[in-house]
């Protein structure tokens, strides 16, 4: 009755909803839930590269890409099936598209991260703070602004609603 289980109001939907799409599909979620999640980290370690190369240069984005891929306590979780990896993408990506200017992605792929798990509106925060501190870099910033928030609250609309219908609290 929502005490417990899938029906958490603390539980993000999005990582539950991967996995529940694979057990409808007829497809072990267990066994194909660990190779996703290894997907995911993959997509980590390209990501910080992208982004290290985007920044910086080559070097530091291959040094950051190795440094994150070896880390102990991201191998570790790479193949589990948790939402830690699954969220950190979504993260990344959210930088990575921030970086390059596509704000309504960047706030869509913030949106889902924080989705996945909600301690990543942190990110979403700091994107913002980054946002507002180079507004002269921005033409139109009111627009690239609205792209931004509309992407984050179309990955969080969904969310919302099934709070309203589960629980009569958006954001309980």
């Amino acid at each position: 009755m929502g005490k417990v289980g899938f029906f958490e109001p603390s539980r993000p939907l999005v990582w539950p909803m991967f996995l529940g799409l694979l057990w409808r599909l007829g497809i072990n979620p267990v066994f194909y839930g660990k190779i996703l999640s290894l997907f995911f980290a993959l997509g980590c370690v390209y990501l910080s590269y992208r982004i290290g190369k985007e920044i910086f240069n080559e070097k530091i984005a291959i040094l950051s890409a190795f440094l994150l891929a070896f880390t102990p306590t991201f191998f570790f979780f790479s193949n589990k099936i948790l939402s830690d990896i699954p969220s950190l993408f979504f993260s990344l990506l959210a930088v990575y598209l921030f970086i390059k200017k596509r704000l309504f992605y960047c706030g869509i792929f913030a949106g889902i991260a924080f989705m996945t798990r909600f301690i990543q509106l942190g990110v979403f925060i700091s994107i913002i703070a980054i946002f507002l501190l180079n507004r002269k870099e921005y033409r139109n910033f009111n627009k690239k602004a609205a792209h931004l928030a509309s992407g984050f609250f179309i990955a969080l609309i969904p969310f919302l609603a099934f709070n309203i219908i589960r629980y009569k609290n958006p954001i309980y």
